[in-house]
């Protein structure tokens, strides 16, 4: 196969400060990739306005890409892993199983962590995810100018670039003009910008390097975020302090899904997992003045009984037992520390309004409590207590906040002797 030497303008600095590498590498294109090349040249830049992408992206795109991405990590340092580690690593972070003999790459979907589809997309909501090579590393999908400096290391290929680009608009009809990829003043940046989400991706994900974890957390949040709240990863205790943040009402519907991402995670084979380290951090957060989180908890469990709109209605009765009992076991834990006022907030609205015909707590015997280790005596002991809210006229069964003001008022439940 016939080898072009293209010269790559990292430009890359290490985030320590001192060079990775040389400011010019080289690496070779292979005739595929360069015609590859020219197929993008002549199809332009879509506008990223537009929903459509002018070149239509395949894997072939993604391929011709792959042994540039390769050279770039090698001579910055990333250290590529064994392909039965690199499936291990890949099931710890996204909770995809891969085949190490499979010459197959897997594209993993930020929107729906379950989809197994290939999306070679560059516009639109399918843009948002990222692709695990079967060469043993991640990456989105990119076109070569946007990794290479081709103006300089192609001049030849220029007058591709000279002609305009008219194509009609799939869905309205009409003819725009797109612009080329030269025309783009912001590429040169954007394209050192790629290079080092590659690198520090890779050697975070691949290397567990703190020092591109520190660089991503600053720079590209948003890919650590998916990790937590679309894929489940409870690695990083950081991450979800930063996700979770300081206490502050819950009150939309899509305030409430979130925030329920950050607390449990539900796999693709249907196995609910609940996030300790994330209750660690809003027991951190909470004080008596500080607790909008633990009253979003609570609003959480009020949401599995919602018969209007119900949040949670794809998950199973199984499921939803086994979250709501150990959501209740966390929030209970603030009725006996009397600085909260938060009174019978989770088990006594749990008994007396939620779970009346006891339907969830024989699920929860019968699952001796999920091993929980106050939830069966706190249980009985919210079982003995007068209902606070009983002779009370309400439009709705009681909302967490009524709870909060009736304890702050002073009203303390009597005993049933």
């Amino acid at each position: 196969m016939r080898i072009r030497k293209a010269i790559l303008a990292l430009g890359l600095m290490m985030f320590t400060g001192s060079l990775i590498s040389d400011a010019q590498t080289e690496t070779g294109l292979s005739t595929h990739a360069i015609e590859v090349l020219k197929s993008q040249l002549k199809d332009g830049k879509t506008n990223g306005e537009e929903e459509y992408d002018s070149h239509q992206y395949t894997s072939t795109d993604l391929e011709a890409t792959l042994p540039i991405i390769k050279k770039i990590l090698l001579a910055n340092g990333v250290k590529l892993l064994s392909k039965a580690d690199f499936a291990s690593r890949v099931k710890s972070i996204f909770d995809r199983t891969i085949d190490i003999s499979s010459q197959v790459h897997l594209f993993v979907n930020y929107n729906d962590a379950c989809d197994r589809r290939q999306l070679y997309m560059k516009n639109g909501v399918a843009l948002d995810g990222t692709f695990i090579t079967k060469e043993g590393f991640f990456t989105d999908l990119y076109a070569i100018p946007e990794l290479i400096d081709y103006q300089t290391a192609f001049p030849e290929y220029n007058k591709i670039e000279a002609a305009k680009i008219i194509k009609k608009e799939p869905d309205l009809g009409k003819e725009i003009e797109i612009p080329h990829w030269k025309d783009y003043k912001n590429l040169p940046s954007e394209r050192i910008q790629n290079l080092k989400v590659l690198v520090a991706r890779n050697k975070y994900l691949l290397n567990n390097s703190r020092t591109d974890f520190n660089w991503l957390f600053q720079n590209d949040f948003e890919f650590l975020k998916h990790l937590f709240l679309d894929f489940g990863y409870a690695g990083e205790k950081r991450i979800m302090k930063s996700v979770i943040g300081p206490p502050k009402n819950i009150n939309s519907a899509d305030d409430l899904k979130t925030f329920s991402k950050s607390l449990w995670h539900t796999r693709c084979n249907g196995k609910v997992v609940i996030h300790p380290k994330s209750l660690e951090v809003i027991k951190e957060f909470a004080s008596p003045d500080r607790s909008g989180h633990i009253i979003g908890i609570a609003k959480c469990i009020n949401a599995f009984f919602n018969v209007v709109n119900p949040p949670f209605k794809e998950m199973s009765f199984k499921n939803k037992a086994y979250v709501i009992a150990h959501l209740l076991q966390f929030g209970e834990q603030y009725k006996y520390n009397k600085a909260y006022h938060y009174g019978q907030m989770f088990s006594g609205n749990f008994i007396h309004y939620l779970d009346d015909k006891g339907t969830y707590r024989k699920e929860f015997e019968n699952n001796s409590y999920y091993g929980l280790p106050n939830l069966k005596e706190w249980l009985k002991k919210a079982e003995k207590e007068k209902n606070v809210f009983k002779g009370i006229e309400l439009a709705d069964n009681p909302s967490p906040e009524d709870y909060l003001n009736m304890s702050r008022s002073g009203y303390t439940p009597n005993r049933i002797k």
